[in-house]
């Protein structure tokens, strides 16, 4: 039998004297491992047997934040119970997907655990390498090309986005890169264990779901987003909308409903290269087909926002635009849809297309200024009436706490196709109903 040990959490490390799994196969030796080797065992401090999987003790540190670590202090590797890694739980009850039995040999596989069994490296990563996605995780549920594809269409991308510019980013910039980078990787491997059986589905949304913790707090002792600089935080955003033309609304909007969480004033300082745009539209919104849905607030603010852009030409002129709701469904027949567009400078935002030239922001700002005053501008509001009244503040900030210019008028309903999202301008889009102000604003 070889030399192997258990995890624990820091605090059960501290209060009691560890031990060593007597029932272990021994498959998992605390110099060589082999990473991925999985046993079943009853742990005393447990109700019954789980499964354990054989990792690094680097790979369990990461992966809990410092939280867990081997019982064995001069382990490199050791077994990481299934409760502890996929539940947190260092003690009670073992859940069903974590429960076994210890006359089988290995764990039973079902038609959608993974397909392959996936080299020894994946199953205990240190986050670093960005083929982790496509050798690992892809190889082992072959998900490109269905509509919840994850791995490969977004999550390698991701990954990859700053190996050629993370100069451009400060110091804390380029710590703060590296370590979501790691952490949305190894919140992922859990998903490799031969008794997980998620769909693609499932992936893609759980995958999603960490980013936010990512984002805020990727490990112990790294820079939470609420540290990165203003400037940091527009090249960030901003190269990855530019990278991900295609449904990356979600993935956005999280990145945006999370920096707001780090105070009102983050992203309310003047920026150079970002003019901010609030739109207050009179409207009335009629049925047609699914009106009330998950995303139909954000396909409207799109649309809206899209058809702004292509009628003011801000793409052929180097001015680039995002929307997102912070209200993910839209009632019927309400009459106020608010928005904020924050106008960005692709030339000095997207880190991938180094500045050539600069886009006068002024300037499309006043432009989108007169057409309101003036009635020009046209607007795909779909399901909206023909026309309607328009409301216009230019601001120095997203919050809109100082505003410098402000314009009434009309607008007129196209009823051209809508476009897809295109550009490099961010726009911000709020929905507001008749009786429930997004009071977020202040516009009155």
């Amino acid at each position: 039998m070889g030399q192997y040990s258990l995890v624990c959490s820091t605090l059960l490390c501290m209060l009691f004297i560890c031990f060593a799994c007597k029932e272990c196969g021994g498959s998992c030796n605390k110099y060589v491992g082999p990473s991925g080797s999985v046993d079943c065992f009853k742990i005393p401090r447990y109700t019954k047997y789980q499964w354990g999987t054989c990792l690094t003790d680097s790979y369990i540190q990461q992966k809990s934040g410092g939280r867990h670590r081997c019982e064995d202090p001069t382990a490199t590797y050791c077994y990481y119970q299934c409760m502890l890694e996929t539940h947190g739980q260092g003690r009670g009850s073992v859940s069903q997907d974590c429960q076994c039995n210890p006359d089988e040999t290995e764990v039973t596989r079902t038609t959608v655990s993974p397909t392959t069994l996936v080299p020894e490296w994946c199953l205990s990563p240190d986050g670093s390498d960005c083929s982790w996605y496509r050798s690992c995780l892809e190889e082992a549920y072959p998900c490109e090309g269905s509509q919840n594809a994850y791995a490969v269409s977004y999550a390698e991308k991701f990954c990859l986005l700053y190996d050629k510019s993370s100069t451009s980013f400060s110091d804390i910039g380029q710590e703060w890169i590296n370590a979501v980078r790691k952490c949305l990787q190894v919140s992922l491997v859990p998903l490799l264990r031969p008794w997980e059986k998620p769909s693609c589905q499932e992936i893609k949304v759980r995958a999603f779901a960490s980013h936010s913790k990512c984002y805020l707090t990727p490990y112990s002792g790294a820079p939470s987003i609420c540290n990165l600089t203003v400037g940091d935080w527009w090249k960030v955003f901003w190269t990855i909308k530019n990278a991900f033309v295609e449904a990356t609304s979600a993935t956005l909007n999280g990145m945006m409903k999370t920096i707001l969480g780090c105070g009102k004033s983050y992203l309310d300082r003047p920026f150079d290269y970002i003019r901010v745009i609030k739109l207050k539209l009179t409207t009335t919104i009629r049925r047609i087909g699914r009106s009330v849905g998950d995303n139909s607030g954000d396909e409207r603010v799109g649309e809206i926002a899209d058809s702004i852009a292509t009628g003011l030409n801000w793409k052929s002129k180097g001015v680039g635009w995002f929307a997102f709701s912070q209200n993910n469904s839209l009632s019927l027949d309400k009459t106020h849809v608010t928005m904020t567009i924050i106008l960005a400078d692709k030339f000095h935002l997207d880190v991938h297309h180094p500045a050539t030239s600069s886009v006068n922001l002024n300037e499309t700002v006043d432009v989108l200024a007169d057409a309101v005053r003036h009635g020009t501008l046209k607007i795909r509001v779909r399901g909206g009436s023909q026309t309607g009244h328009i409301q216009m503040l230019a601001c120095k900030g997203v919050m809109c706490k100082e505003v410098y210019n402000k314009v009434t008028g009309s607008y007129t309903n196209g009823s051209g196709p809508a476009v897809g999202v295109h550009g490099l301008a961010v726009v911000m889009v709020t929905l507001q109903l008749m009786f429930a102000s997004f009071r977020l604003f202040g516009i009155d």
